[in-house]
C-alpha cells in the first residue's frame, strides 16, 4: 500500500511540474537562438560601397526605365530577352499576312514618378544569349532592326504595358520565314539561333523605372494574322493570334547604368576607420553596406559560447516613407573576389526582413549571425570580422534605403551578442 501511495505521489509531482512550463523562457527565444547569458551591444564600423560584378542573368523581374534621385543619383535599366515559340513548325496558312504585332509586359512594380510618361525602344537583339554565359549588370548588347519607338503617356494604367510593334518585321522574320526556311522553326534552339530576341532600352527624360513579371506566361509577343481561309470565312474570326513568350524559361538579363556623381554621398571617401553617420543601400549593385564588427576583436579566443548574435540595422527616420526600402537583406562574407552567403543560411533562415516597430513606425532589419560569430570567436574561421549587407533582390529591383550608420547619435547599427561560458 505504501509502495502504491509513493508511486501516486511521484506521478502527481511529475504532472504538476509539467503543467506550467509552456511559456517559461519564450520571451528569450529569437529565431533559432536564445537571448540568454551575458548581453553586449558591440560597436561596428559601417561604410558604403558599390557592389561590383552583379550577375543579372535570369532575373525574376525585367527592368526598364531611368530616374534622377537627389540622394542616390542617376539610374538606368535596360533588358534583353529571348522570345520562344509556343508551337513548333507553325503553319500560318496560304497567303498569310500579319495584321498587327504587340509586345505585352505585365507590370510588377514601379519606382519613381508613375504618372510620368515612359519612353523606350525595342530592337532585335544582335547576338545569341548563351546558356553557358553568366551576364553582368554592366554587360553590353547590340540592337539592330528597330521594332518599336514609343512614349506611353500613362504607363501606370492597366496591369500590363501593351505596345504595338513593326508588322513588316514579323511578316518577314516569322510568317514568311516559317515557309521559306522552316528549319529555323523546328525547335526553340533553332529559333533563338535564328532570332536571338529583343533588347529594350529607355529613352532620355524618363522619371521612373518599371519591373515586369517574368514568371507569368502573359509576358509575350502576340501576332494577329489572316490567310486566304480566314479572309474567305464569312462566319468565323477574320484573324488568329500567334504567341511567342518571354517567359521565365527564355534566357534574359538586366543591364544597369548608375551614376553617383550627383548623389548626396561619395563612395570614394568613406571613413573605414571610424565609420559613417549614414550609409546607403541600393539594389542594381548601386550601394552595399560593409560592416566591420570591430567589437569582436577583444572576445576572440576566450572560449565563449555564442547563444545568439544579430545585427540591428535601423532605416533612417522618414527614409522608408520616401523610398521603397528593400523587403529584406542578405549577409555575405567578402573573401577576395568571392562573396558567399553567411553560414547561418545553410540550415535556417537568419531573418533579414524589414520590420516595423511600435506606433512610431520605426523601421529596421535584424539579421541573425550566430553561427558566423561563433566561428570567428573560436578562431574556426580566419576571415576578418566583416559582412557585406545587400538587398535580397539586387538584380531585379530598384529599391533603396538610407540607413543609420554606426556614428548615428540616436540609433546606430549595432551587433547584439549573448554569450556564456561552457561548463
Amino acid at each position: 500500500m505504501r509502495y502504491f501511495i509513493g508511486i501516486a505521489l511521484l506521478g502527481a509531482i511529475a504532472c504538476s511540474c509539467e503543467r506550467n512550463t509552456g511559456t517559461i523562457g519564450l520571451n528569450h527565444v529569437n529565431h533559432n537562438g536564445f537571448e540568454l547569458g551575458d548581453h553586449q551591444s558591440l560597436p561596428v564600423v559601417a561604410t558604403s560601397e558599390t557592389f561590383d560584378s552583379l550577375h543579372t542573368s535570369q532575373p525574376n523581374f525585367l527592368m526598364l526605365g531611368e530616374y534622377d534621385d537627389p540622394i542616390f543619383g542617376h539610374a538606368k535599366a535596360s533588358f534583353v530577352s529571348q522570345i520562344i515559340l509556343t508551337g513548333l513548325s507553325p503553319d500560318f496558312g496560304v497567303n498569310a499576312i500579319v495584321d498587327s504585332a504587340f509586345l505585352i509586359l505585365p507590370k510588377a512594380a514601379v519606382y519613381g514618378d508613375s504618372s510620368a510618361p515612359l519612353g523606350f525602344t525595342v530592337k532585335r537583339l544582335g547576338e545569341v544569349l548563351s546558356v553557358d554565359s553568366s551576364y553582368l549588370s554592366s554587360s553590353s548588347f547590340t540592337g539592330v532592326e528597330l521594332l518599336c519607338d514609343t512614349v506611353i503617356e500613362h504607363p501606370r494604367n492597366g496591369t500590363a504595358l501593351v505596345v504595338r510593334m513593326d508588322t513588316g518585321f514579323f511578316q518577314s522574320w516569322v510568317v514568311d520565314a516559317s515557309q521559306n526556311t522552316p528549319e529555323h522553326f523546328a525547335s526553340n534552339t533553332d529559333f533563338v539561333s535564328y532570332m536571338p530576341g529583343l533588347i529594350l532600352e529607355p529613352k532620355p527624360g524618363n522619371q521612373a523605372m518599371y519591373s515586369f513579371n517574368k514568371s507569368v506566361q502573359d509576358i509575350r509577343v502576340r501576332l494577329y494574322y489572316s490567310n486566304d481561309s480566314l479572309r474567305n470565312d464569312t462566319v468565323g474570326k477574320g484573324v488568329l493570334p500567334f504567341d511567342m513568350l518571354l517567359w521565365e524559361i527564355a534566357r534574359s538579363a538586366n543591364v544597369f547604368e548608375l551614376d553617383h556623381s550627383n548623389a548626396s554621398f561619395n563612395l570614394g571617401s568613406q571613413d573605414s576607420v571610424n565609420g559613417e553617420h549614414t550609409v546607403y543601400l541600393q539594389a542594381m549593385g548601386g550601394s552595399a553596406i560593409r560592416l566591420n564588427m570591430v567589437g569582436l576583436d577583444s572576445l576572440r579566443g576566450k572560449g565563449l559560447l555564442v547563444n545568439y548574435a544579430s545585427l540591428r540595422i535601423p532605416v533612417r527616420e522618414g527614409s522608408a516613407l520616401i523610398y521603397s526600402a528593400p523587403n529584406s537583406i542578405l549577409g555575405l562574407v567578402p573573401r577576395g573576389n568571392s562573396r558567399p552567403l553567411l553560414r547561418d543560411y545553410y540550415n535556417a533562415n537568419p531573418g533579414g526582413a524589414l520590420m516595423v516597430q511600435s506606433v512610431l513606425r520605426d523601421r529596421y532589419y535584424t539579421l541573425e549571425i550566430t553561427r558566423h560569430v561563433q566561428r570567428l570567436l573560436s578562431n574556426t574561421d580566419s576571415a576578418s570580422p566583416e559582412i557585406l549587407i545587400v538587398p535580397s533582390a539586387m538584380a531585379g529591383s530598384a529599391n533603396r534605403a538610407v540607413i543609420n550608420g554606426n556614428l548615428d547619435p540616436v540609433a546606430p547599427i549595432t551587433l547584439e551578442l549573448y554569450t556564456s561560458k561552457p561548463f
